[in-house]
């Protein structure tokens, strides 16, 4: 057939086709770009739901931190109405440095509140703590100075609430009162008090002076004093090593340290030592009677010496433990040698026409006869003039060998004394009718005269 040689149409037919699959292949090849548009497209699309998710998300977090926010500015307005006169300016450091520990934020507001309450609550109490130790020093010296100035009580107490009224004082004291009064304290320190503490001190030496004059004179009439058949003693007055009395007259010589005429720097030192050492003897009575005594300024002591070398034998001491004999030893021989001191009777005649009356009360009732008979005897050779004033006892007829006439008191109905003077013999002889309850005295009115009453 014609059809089965035709290769013309065959060709024909192969071109098509070629084409076709050419057109076909360029098609898929579009199909393709078109499909990786597609892809393309899904993935973006994908991303782009994503990111308006995200967004959302975004957007719905900010509207709810905002609506916190507001919440929150409220709160604050609310916090901060009853502050609203408040000046921060005075506190601009104190601010500052709470802000410099935590960087403050919308989102950390709240926990920054908490620190600085913590803080702030911190300081409070320290300086809580500050207030309550500065009132418990301040209330005492309010105390004081009221008790100091009582004219300022009726407007001022002791207590922390009158602190600016006692600042306020004080200020008015400073630059009104206390010029006003400057010069005339100046001229009151330096022509008063102390020229009164200058006399003061002068008396005391003058004192303490006198005091080792008569032991001079006390030991100068020891020597002829016999204490035992070899010795004699004598008095001892070195400065006492009490710490009152040391302190004492530290202090009064401090107060003296600038002469009467101190400097200027020297003036409120002087003052204040001045007001302290007079505070102190307005406060302690017996411990200013202390100080003050001159005899207390020593620590007496007795030195027995052999007649013959001056060696000391004994050393008898206020601290030393000593027996009554010997106290009363001791006692008479220095007393003896004061009276003759006193008197001025060393080197003198014992029978000289002198005055040297001394009058004893009861003094033997609580010694021994031997050292009250050595007493008798040391006052005889002396050449005392005796007044004894004794009970009518065994131990006041030890003076009996030692008198020329008595007194004696009388009262035999118990109605009224009378006083009889007796020579020794009419003494003999009224000793037996004397009443039971009779005393030796020495009559206040009646003359007696020397030479009765002589030892």
């Amino acid at each position: 057939m014609f059809g089965d040689i035709d290769t013309e149409s065959e060709k024909r037919e192969f071109v098509r086709l070629r084409q076709e699959k050419d057109e076909l292949e360029a098609s898929s090849n579009a199909l393709k770009a078109l499909r990786r548009q597609l892809e393309a497209i899904k993935r973006k699309l994908e991303l782009s739901g994503m990111e308006l998710e995200q967004t959302n998300q975004q957007i719905w977090t900010a509207e709810a931190e905002e609506k916190t926010n507001k919440d929150e500015v409220v709160r604050m307005d609310a916090l901060l109405k009853p502050c609203a006169d408040f000046d921060p300016e005075p506190m601009t450091g104190e601010f500052t440095e709470l802000q410099e520990k935590a960087k403050l934020t919308l989102k950390n507001i709240v926990a920054v509140e908490g620190q600085v309450s913590k803080s702030i609550d911190g300081q409070m109490s320290h300086q809580t703590r500050l207030i309550n130790e500065a009132e418990k020093a301040m209330l005492p010296l309010m105390a004081n100075f009221l008790r100091d100035y009582p004219e300022h009580s009726a407007n001022l107490h002791a207590e922390a609430e009158y602190s600016a009224d006692f600042t306020a004082l004080r200020v008015q004291i400073d630059k009104e009162e206390l010029p006003q009064h400057k010069q005339r304290f100046e001229e009151f320190l330096g022509t008063n008090l102390i020229g009164d503490m200058a006399m003061f001190q002068s008396n005391l030496l003058e004192h303490e002076k006198i005091i080792r004059r008569r032991v001079e004179a006390v030991n100068v009439a020891l020597v002829t004093i016999p204490f035992s058949d070899t010795t004699h003693v004598q008095v001892t007055a070195p400065p006492t090593r009490a710490d009152d009395i040391k302190q004492f007259r530290a202090r009064l010589k401090d107060c003296l340290r600038g002469g009467l005429q101190p400097s200027a720097d020297d003036r409120l030192h002087i003052f204040k030592s001045i007001r302290e050492l007079i505070s102190d003897f307005e406060k302690d009575d017996a411990w200013t009677r202390y100080v003050t005594d001159a005899r207390n300024w020593f620590e007496f002591g007795v030195r027995e010496l052999r007649d013959a070398d001056k060696r000391e034998v004994n050393y008898y001491s206020a601290s030393s433990g000593k027996s009554g004999g010997q106290k009363a030893k001791l006692a008479f021989t220095i007393l003896a040698s004061a009276i003759s001191a006193q008197y001025g009777l060393l080197g003198t005649d014992s029978e000289a026409d002198t005055f040297r009356l001394v009058v004893i009360d009861e003094v033997f009732a609580r010694t021994d006869e031997a050292n009250s008979q050595r007493a008798l005897k040391l006052f005889q050779q002396l050449g005392l003039q005796l007044v004894v004033v004794n009970p009518f006892d065994a131990k006041g007829r030890i003076v009996e060998d030692f008198v020329d006439s008595f007194h004696v008191a009388l009262n035999p109905d118990g109605n009224n004394s009378k006083l009889r003077r007796a020579s020794r013999a009419e003494y003999d002889a009224a000793v037996d009718g004397a009443a039971t309850n009779t005393r030796s005295v020495v009559p206040t009115a009646a003359p007696i005269p020397l030479t009765d009453a002589r030892s």
